[in-house]
């Protein structure tokens, strides 16, 4: 008789499930019909001893089947268990981050309209005065005053209930402010049309006399007497001939038969003053008795000869005859003589028979006492004569241009030695210029008297 059997699990597997039947009758003993081995290769071989078992490998968790002395793998099907009892919640996990802004909402509806307000007061109405405030305790720069009332009726002018309401204001000017800095110089524009020939403008002042150079500033300068200003002239008929030394030592002349001549424009556009010979002209200055004193002299003048051989003076403090203290500076003949004496003579020597415009003139140092004279600014001669050279030579002689004094140091002038020609300019010093000073007056008078071209090669007044 077939028998059904039990169900076994094994590893999850049944072997109902597998459709596995057992036979027994009252006659067939009962076997173990599951064996367990350790693996396949453990299990016995499918023989009379292990027919009809089952072979459980428990490393392959595989089933056999025995039968007809062979192992047949039994394929069988999971059966899903009853599902266990559900675990305890385990703990909360951290909050998850922070989701994206979502979009904006749309606009509420609008509130209704606020209360009217009450009513502001009525402004007061002003009247205002505005004048000029000069610069004073009220503006220190002056400024602006401005008076200010109630125009308490409203009428928009002002009555006289309304001026005691005055509120003064001042609105005071500033200092001007420093000037800013420059900005940068733009780029050149393009080139504008030319525009219509304007109308001729005014005539021009009057330019500066031709020639003109200022005056060296030289210490010691005595006597300046500059006929190419023609305000220190008094007449065409010179009467007076002022000093711009500022030392006032002008020359006169109140004969008027003895008066020289003014004439414009008589040398490089300047004027000058001619002396007659045969008039006896001349101009006497003062009897000045510190001029000379213990000074050494330098004297340079700016003057022509009219005729050649002939003597004439330019300036000279002196007596026809021996003396000390005088100072020579003209000519006599065919001779030009310049300079100082003391106990002894300190003049030089030198021919001339020029008449045309000159820059002459002589330095007397009293340190040796010496004497060396220029002509267009070439020495032309030297005197030496080691002497006394701290003695006073103060004399009492009159100072005299364009003659040469008498026996006696005054007027009327040596017969012989009235100039016949013209002097421009005559520059007196108390001191021996250096070899620069002196140069730079010659280069100043012969720039203004037109004799620049007769100074030597190398001369600085050849480059003014």
């Amino acid at each position: 008789m077939i028998k059904r059997l039990g169900v076994f699990s094994v590893a999850g597997l049944s072997l109902l499930a597998l459709g596995i039947h057992a036979c027994s009758d009252s006659t067939t003993p009962a076997v173990d019909i599951v064996v367990r081995y350790e693996n396949d290769a453990a299990r016995p071989p499918c023989d009379a001893t292990t027919d009809l078992q089952v072979a459980l490998s428990t490393a392959e968790g595989t089933l056999a089947f025995c039968s007809n002395g062979v192992w047949t793998p039994v394929k069988g099907t999971r059966a899903t268990g009853d599902a266990g009892v559900a675990g305890d919640a385990g703990p909360r996990g951290d909050a998850g981050a922070t989701g994206a802004t979502g979009g904006t909402g749309a606009s509420g509806a609008s509130g209704a309209s606020g209360a009217t307000g009450t009513a502001g007061t009525t402004a007061t109405s002003l009247l205002v005065s505005t004048s000029d405030e000069p610069a004073g305790v009220n503006c220190e720069l002056g400024g602006h005053k401005l008076v200010f009332y109630v125009d308490a009726n409203g009428n928009g002018t002002l009555d006289s209930s309304e001026l005691a309401s005055a509120q003064t204001v001042y609105s005071c000017n500033g200092a001007t402010g420093t000037d800013g800095a420059s900005g940068a110089i733009g780029s050149d524009g393009a080139a504008g049309l030319t525009g219509a020939t304007g109308a001729t403008g005014a005539t021009g002042a009057t330019g500066a006399t031709p020639g003109s150079t200022p005056l060296p500033s030289i210490t010691g300068l005595q006597l300046w007497l500059d006929a190419a200003d023609a305000t220190t002239v008094t007449g065409t008929s010179v009467s007076q001939w002022a000093d711009k030394s500022g030392n006032g030592y002008a020359f006169t002349q109140d004969t008027s038969a003895s008066q020289p001549t003014y004439v414009l424009a008589s040398q490089n556009g300047h004027g000058a003053i001619a002396f007659d010979s045969a008039r006896d002209t001349f101009m006497q200055g003062t009897a000045n008795t510190a001029f000379m004193g213990t000074h050494s002299i330098s004297v340079f003048a700016a003057f022509r000869f009219a005729d050649t051989g002939a003597g004439g003076g330019i300036f000279n403090k002196s007596l026809y005859g021996p003396a000390s203290g005088r100072i020579i500076f003209g000519r006599e003949g065919g001779t030009f003589i310049a300079g100082t004496s003391g106990g002894s003579n300190c003049f030089t020597y030198a021919a001339d028979d020029s008449t045309s415009w000159r820059v002459s003139g002589f330095v007397s140092d009293r340190a040796g006492w010496t004497t060396t004279s220029y002509e267009n600014g070439t020495q032309n001669a030297q005197t030496s004569i080691g002497a006394d050279t701290t003695g006073d030579f103060t004399t009492g002689f009159l100072m005299l241009v364009g003659a040469y004094n008498n026996g006696g140091g005054g007027v009327p002038g040596q017969p012989g030695f009235f100039l016949n020609g013209s002097i421009g300019e005559v520059l007196v010093y108390d001191s021996a210029l250096t070899d620069s000073e002196r140069q730079s007056v010659e280069a100043y008078l012969a720039k203004k008297w037109g004799t620049t071209a007769s100074l030597p090669v190398g001369h600085p007044g050849l480059t003014l």
